[in-house]
């Protein structure tokens, strides 16, 4: 996209067809040409900056159009977000209620063993001390009972000696009748 050179090609077969003064008009020509040729540039550039500023102007339009849509888009993130955690928070609530009951229940029932297995434990221990106090009476009259034992088995020994004593005096005396008896008799 630029601009042509045409005019400037006719003035210099203008110039070449004759005249006075031309190298003159050659040096205005060249003047005129390396003008028109920085005017064209210039020219140039400007329809460049244009349609870049054209361009500019279109990728800031489609930049807005794309910034008003991903606002649009977080905004709808954000409220779904916003319903999400909403949504979360009262499934917290609800598992952080039912996990309090829970634990409140399993704490009565704790208790309920706990009392439980206290009074069992209770139970356990008076029938322990009825045991022992039964043991204890049962352990004296056994040691009565071994003492009386002892004391029988003394006695019959006691007895058995005497028993033993009283025979061999019986037979000493026997002995000593049948010796008087036989010394009669002769």
């Amino acid at each position: 996209m630029g601009v042509s050179n045409d005019a400037v090609d006719s003035d210099v077969a203008t110039a070449m067809a004759g005249g006075s003064n031309f190298v003159t008009r050659l040096e205005e020509l060249g003047r005129a040409k390396d003008m028109l040729q920085k005017a064209t540039a210039d020219l140039n550039l400007g329809k460049l900056a244009k349609l870049s500023a054209e361009e500019v102007a279109g990728m800031k339009a489609e930049a807005k159009a794309t910034l008003a849509a991903a606002k649009d888009e977080a905004k709808v993130i954000k409220e779904e977000g916003q319903r999400q955690a909403a949504a979360l928070r009262e499934e917290a609530r609800i598992i952080r209620e039912a996990a309090a009951d829970e634990a409140r229940a399993i704490t009565e029932q704790a208790k309920a063993a706990l009392d439980a297995a206290n009074a069992e434990a209770e139970r356990i221990r008076a029938e322990a001390k009825v045991d022992a106090a039964e043991t204890k009476k049962a352990l004296a009259a056994a040691k009565k009972r071994e003492a009386d034992a002892a004391k029988a088995r003394d006695e019959a020994k006691a007895a058995k000696e005497e028993r033993n004593a009283v025979r061999d005096e019986y037979r000493e005396r026997f002995a000593a009748l049948k010796s008087a008896i036989a010394s009669l008799k002769d």
